[in-house]
């Protein structure tokens, strides 16, 4: 309604599924990648038992053989980097602020790549940053059964290689994210465009004893996420704050600051107060919840919980910053006062049941 070029690039398996068909006809342009899994299962494999094995860890004895395969499939090795999935979606994302120019429009777009998602497949190039590939070429790109594996039925060097993918991803990820906002300021957007960068979970490296992610284990490897906003002005460049910031506060913060009115449903905060100078109003927690566990933590203290309260595992991150002691039957108030917050930031319809919770 008010005049913006709306877009949304992505190759994330989930909104590439039917259900979200209508939502992205909500965009003026919707721009999809494919090759991500799990979306595709007719696809008939046509890489070389050769070429699994170099990709696949052998002690896991050829699991998962069809859903490498395919993605193999669709990712053939050795191809450009300018091939590889994450590039495809970042490259979308500057045609999009091409054609925001040449229209001379407002512009709202979301960038959204799949990547660093396993299977971990970076450009060579990155790589060998990190050390490069096993012996023969040998890249474990997807050691475990998504979304979780257990260290010990992997051999050592296979774990090696598994962090070295993934450093390699996220650093041919960030590459490309590089020259999608260099291409931004070409254009000539950077004093009138707002700009955010978040994620959604993080991984296990083996911490835990896990590789991948696992819900009944939401410790900071997983909880914590980058969460970055360049004012067009460059107001507050390069300082942080310990606000507890919500992925709920994008749209408020985002629709203010270029002058829209905000929803009344929209239950966020606008962190442009952050920009100048002051604190937003009160949050004393940041509440989260993954599976069937909830989370609630005050900067010192981190709660994980059931749905309903049982199996407490109550954390002091100050003294134990590797949370690895439970200490909810000490604190017994404490758990019942993090639970109460977390259960009220639920809202009037509360917690979903168990089986309706969503498992990415």
């Amino acid at each position: 309604r008010r005049g913006y070029l709306t877009g949304y690039v992505t190759d994330n398996p989930h909104i590439l599924l039917q259900p979200f068909d209508v939502f992205r006809r909500r965009f003026d342009v919707a721009t999809t990648v494919s090759g991500q899994l799990p979306l595709r299962n007719d696809v008939r494999v046509q890489v070389s038992r050769r070429v699994l094995r170099r990709h696949m860890p052998p002690e896991r004895h050829g699991r998962d053989r069809n859903r490498v395969g395919t993605y193999l499939t669709l990712n053939r090795p050795g191809r450009p980097e300018s091939d590889h999935l994450g590039a495809r979606v970042l490259s979308a994302g500057m045609d999009f602020l091409d054609r925001a120019k040449r229209e001379n429009r407002p512009f709202a777009l979301i960038v959204d790549s799949f990547d660093v998602h396993e299977p971990w497949d970076p450009p060579i190039a990155y790589l060998n940053r990190y050390g490069g590939p096993g012996k023969g070429g040998y890249r474990p790109i997807h050691p475990f059964k998504t979304p979780l594996g257990r260290t010990d039925e992997l051999a050592g060097n296979t774990m090696v290689l598994a962090r070295r993918l993934y450093a390699a991803e996220v650093t041919f990820v960030d590459a490309w994210l590089g020259r999608f906002l260099r291409k931004l300021d070409e254009l000539g957007f950077r004093e009138n465009t707002w700009v955010v960068l978040t994620s959604d979970h993080g991984v296990q490296l083996g911490e835990r004893g896990v590789i991948g992610k696992d819900p009944d284990l939401l410790h900071r490897e997983l909880i914590e996420v980058p969460f970055m906003i360049r004012h067009p002005r460059g107001l507050a460049a390069g300082r942080q704050s310990r606000y507890f910031a919500s992925a709920h506060d994008v749209g408020p913060t985002l629709l203010r600051g270029t002058g829209a009115p905000v929803p009344a449903h929209m239950n966020g905060v606008d962190l442009g107060t952050v920009f100048a100078g002051r604190r937003p109003r009160g949050r004393r927690l940041f509440t989260s919840a993954w599976g069937a566990r909830v989370i609630a933590g005050d900067g010192r203290w981190l709660l994980v919980a059931d749905f309903g309260g049982g199996n407490p595992h109550l954390y002091d991150t100050q003294r134990d910053p590797a949370e690895r002691r439970n200490v909810a039957r000490r604190h017994p108030a404490l758990v019942r006062r993090l639970y109460r917050e977390a259960r009220r930031d639920a809202g009037r319809r509360g917690f979903p049941r168990a089986a309706q919770a969503f498992l990415p």
